[in-house]
């Protein structure tokens, strides 16, 4: 910015109400360095729970010993997984040129545990249940924790960066707190109305898609952590997320370039912030448009679209919990199977 200034004016003078002069004081340095903190700790929480290119795992061939018979191999804790190759070149060859192993023998492979845990339909690593098998190998729990921490540290991300860009990332204060959370309630209708309308309509294939995918997240993450802690997760959600598009970005494009390019510059970073498929970005964006219109309407109180959007996940994740397994899952077998029956009802245990 301070070389744009300098080299081009009238191009500065677009960029929105930037003060003119700006000079590089000390607690410039200070808002930038938090600034650059709290980035760096949203990063080492987020572990991306969802790739969409897994490596499938593939098969490992292992060599028979020479002095082995046709009996199948057995591995003691003693021995070395392979055998010991002698070396062809003189023993005037470097130490570190390798001998070349003998060839594998046929019929002996180490396989996983799920040889097929992460190819998709047709072998396609990129394919919806390709991330679907691997979702059902994850850990629940660490990516619950990695999930609220990730959540919350958004939050931190925005006030930060609001405190650098001196903008008001909370927004308005509300002599009614009452008032605003009864019409986050209200501004939670229109997304649980879209809710409805892609679970009754799973026959069309983008959206059943979708269903198996937030099915299974929510059976992975959520079942069996009891209400309360997926209350915390689905707060963290709406918190985190809605200071970061609505109250920072949202705020500050609008000043930018008006209101209603910024509603849809932030409903298009939104979508992309949870773009696993491309009918999962094109439902986010949409759903991206009521929060931000709840927040405008509201006079810029940040809590109105915090309750909305945290009631919706709340909302959605209760009904994937109690909903039978979609089809074309039927071949998954998912950890949670195995736990007790008190803790498939999802409403006990802490899960942690």
């Amino acid at each position: 910015f301070f070389f744009i200034e300098q080299k081009s004016p009238t191009l500065c003078a677009r960029l929105g109400p930037f003060p003119r002069t700006m000079t590089l004081s000390r607690g410039h340095l200070l808002r930038g360095a938090a600034a650059m903190v709290c980035l760096g700790a949203v990063a080492a929480f987020n572990t991306a729970p969802l790739p969409l290119s897994p490596h499938p795992l593939r098969p490992t061939r292992l060599g028979l010993p020479p002095s082995s018979s046709s009996r199948p191999l057995t591995i003691r804790p003693s021995l070395p997984l392979l055998p010991q190759c002698r070396s062809s070149h003189p023993r005037s060859a470097p130490r570190h040129h390798r001998a070349a192993l003998p060839p594998p023998r046929k019929g002996l492979a180490l396989r996983s545990s799920a040889p097929d845990a992460l190819e998709g339909e047709g072998g396609d690593p990129n394919s919806v249940m390709s991330v679907v098998r691997y979702l059902s190998q994850e850990d629940g729990v660490k990516v619950f924790w990695n999930g609220v921490a990730t959540e919350f540290g958004l939050g931190v991300l925005a006030l930060a960066l609001g405190w650098v860009l001196k903008a008001n990332t909370t927004g308005a204060a509300t002599d009614s707190p009452l008032a605003a959370l009864l019409l986050g309630a209200a501004w939670c209708l229109p997304l649980v109305s879209g809710l409805l309308f892609t679970r009754r309509f799973t026959a069309f294939e983008p959206f059943r898609d979708v269903e198996k995918l937030t099915w299974t997240f929510s059976q992975v993450v959520f079942r069996g952590r009891g209400k309360p802690l997926v209350a915390l997760f689905c707060l963290a959600a709406g918190v985190g997320e809605e200071l970061l598009f609505r109250g920072l970005l949202q705020q500050v494009l609008t000043l930018s370039i008006g209101l209603w390019p910024a509603i849809g510059v932030t409903a298009v970073v939104f979508g992309l912030a949870h773009c696993l498929t491309s009918t999962y970005f094109v439902l986010a964006m949409l759903a991206s448009i009521p929060l931000s219109l709840a927040f405008h309407f509201s006079g810029n109180v940040i809590l109105v679209p915090m309750v909305a959007h945290a009631l919706y996940d709340f909302i959605a994740v209760q009904m994937a919990l109690t909903s039978p397994k979609p089809a074309g899952l039927e071949g998954i077998e998912f950890v949670i199977d195995a736990s007790t029956p008190d803790a498939e009802n999802g409403v006990s245990g802490s899960g942690i």
